[in-house]
């Protein structure tokens, strides 16, 4: 009697294990049937994904050459300026002006580039760097020193007065202007010293004479001053 009691409850147990056995079975084709593919590409993605970023961190750490920026003017009088260029194709390039990031635009695939900017009044230093899609920075491109400019240079006339009247044929013209300005009196050049200071001799006709004098700074502002000289002899 105790043998068949025990036979029963293993072949109920069995039969138990059979059942789970087949919902499990049966749960898992379910899966595998509508959702295994989905499933399976997802974490395929995910793998790629993965295995993509440890070749880009393995392989690509080395940064772009730096942009290259076009010969640009010491001065201007206009604050709005064209920068070209060329660096490394693809990549992204960011224009500083005095130390601030002012523009970003991508390098095309020829390697060339082209911005507009505005500069401040006064000096503008400017540079460049560029960013690869591995965000991987290259060094700053070469400073360039530009000076916006929008009044005229100084030009003071210290001789003569204007409606002088004089006795005698040649007169010493005296003035003083900017550095680096470009001087000259009746259209002939004049030289201008380090400090500012010009002198030029300039013979007059008899009767009255018209003297212009023009300064012109780097940027191409434009001082004018003329004088009325009358030689009496």
């Amino acid at each position: 009697m105790k043998r068949s009691r025990l036979k029963r409850v293993e072949e109920k147990r069995a039969k138990r294990q059979i059942a789970t056995l087949i919902t499990a079975s049966t749960i898992l084709l379910f899966i595998l049937i509508f959702l295994g593919p989905r499933i399976l590409v997802e974490i395929s993605l995910l793998f790629s994904n993965r295995q993509d970023s440890n070749i880009i961190s393995q392989e690509d750490t080395n940064p772009p050459f730096p942009p290259t920026i076009e010969s640009l003017p010491n001065a201007t009088n206009t604050n709005n300026i064209t920068i070209s260029g060329y660096g490394e194709p693809e990549t992204i390039l960011t224009f500083y002006i005095n130390e601030q990031k002012v523009k970003e635009t991508t390098i095309d695939t020829k390697g060339n580039f082209t911005l507009n900017t505005k500069l401040t009044k006064g000096k503008n230093t400017l540079y460049a760097t560029s960013t690869d899609k591995a965000g991987n920075t290259s060094d700053a491109s070469s400073i360039y020193k530009i000076s916006y400019l929008s009044n005229p240079p100084k030009l003071e006339v210290i001789e003569p007065q204007d409606n002088e009247t004089v006795s005698q044929e040649s007169i010493e013209i005296k003035g003083i202007t900017i550095l680096g300005a470009q001087v000259t009196i009746n259209d002939r050049f004049v030289s201008v010293d380090e400090d500012g200071t010009f002198k030029f001799s300039f013979k007059i006709n008899e009767g009255e004479n018209t003297i212009i004098l023009v300064a012109i700074d780097q940027a191409g502002n434009i001082a004018e001053v003329t004088r009325t000289i009358i030689y009496t002899p």
